[in-house]
């Protein structure tokens, strides 16, 4: 969570954090045994590669609701994978997000993509 958002909701910050957490990390939980369960050898590489393909579905079809939780699944799954618990991952991006804050941007490129200076 921001800076910013914690000082708009400092006696709500730590309660929403444990909320996200505990969720995400019973979906990911959900889906280490699903994948444990039907795809007991797939590599790390594999997972990717299978979340690189959904996220080119979501590309050609980003009202698909049902794209969005692919990609979803498939992230926190390969994450799992790569040894990382969803309440790390939560902590990781909001680490990354002080950096993105913190980063100058320049203008969108061709592909509509901004890029840090």
């Amino acid at each position: 969570m921001s800076a910013l958002l914690k000082a708009l909701l400092p006696t709500h910050t730590a309660l929403l954090d444990a909320m996200q957490g505990n969720a995400l990390g019973e979906l990911q939980d959900r889906i280490i045994l699903f994948q444990r369960r039907n795809f007991p050898n797939q590599p790390l590489a594999g997972k990717l590669e299978h979340l690189r393909r959904e996220v080119h579905e979501l590309q050609e079809n980003p009202r698909d609701l049902s794209e969005w939780a692919d990609v979803f699944i498939l992230l926190l799954g390969s994450a799992a994978k790569a040894g990382i618990a969803a309440p790390e991952l939560i902590a990781l991006a909001h680490e990354k997000m002080d950096i993105n804050d913190a980063r100058k941007w320049g203008p969108a490129d061709a592909a509509g993509v901004h890029h840090h200076l």
